[in-house]
């Protein structure tokens, strides 16, 4: 049976996946370096390469024309995206940098000759697809069943499992993540991130220290239901 932990692994919106496989396709790859909000491809066009994330963080965000956001997903390194190309339709969704950023992309025709001859490029794609499947079904599951106090605590500690650092008071979240942003992937608002934040502050669980959260009280946080 799967540990809390592999379930807050396996579910997250927030991707570190592992190297292994692709390191040795890197060569091929067309590097290039995106600043903090730098889009990479946008929503509606068509996909002619797949990327991976060497460096950095990059989110997967829908965007409607009033300017409303919902992220589907943050990947970090060792992070493959774009796999729309598979059928040749529009993105569904735009990737943007989220931080400094080395993505390498590899064209299309490289990855289909890759198919075509090594059983591993095959089941690297489908588990990166299926992964992405299954975070929006987890993602439409939360909606529905977990208040907000909820969905912004398990967020937390997804980050916190794959970016946490030791400190002296707790662990802090290595990595940048503004409010709106933990809003857009709890659908909830702003001021509720904030107001929920605030309170575990004032509560002992966690400290605010600039833009970073450090975690104090990690079975506090595990068990928080602040509506």
């Amino acid at each position: 049976m799967d540990s809390d932990d592999d379930l807050i692994q396996n579910e997250s919106p927030f991707v570190k996946a592992d190297h292994a496989y692709w390191d040795k396709f890197l060569s091929s790859g067309t590097a290039r370096v995106y600043l903090p909000k730098a889009i990479i491809y946008s929503q509606g066009e068509t996909g002619e390469s797949l990327y991976y994330v060497r460096r950095g963080t990059v989110k997967i965000t829908i965007l409607k024309p009033n300017g409303d956001e919902k992220i589907l997903a943050m990947l970090g390194s060792g992070s493959l995206f774009g796999e729309t190309f598979l059928d040749g339709l529009p993105h569904y969704a735009t990737a943007i940098a989220t931080e400094r950023s080395e993505v390498l992309s590899f064209p299309k025709s490289l990855i289909f000759e890759g198919i075509d001859s090594d059983s591993q490029a095959v089941r690297a794609l489908l588990m990166s697809v299926l992964r992405k499947l299954r975070l929006c079904a987890v993602q439409i599951q939360d909606i529905t069943f977990l208040n907000a106090g909820q969905r912004i605590s398990q967020v937390l500690r997804q980050l916190l499992q794959l970016y946490g650092v030791r400190v002296p008071n707790g662990r802090r979240i290595q990595v940048r993540i503004t409010h709106q942003e933990l809003a857009q992937l709890t659908a909830t608002s702003r001021f509720t991130v904030t107001k929920a934040l605030n309170e575990m502050k004032k509560r002992g669980i966690i400290d605010l220290n600039k833009r970073w959260i450090i975690v104090i009280d990690e079975d506090a946080l595990k068990n928080w239901n602040y509506h």
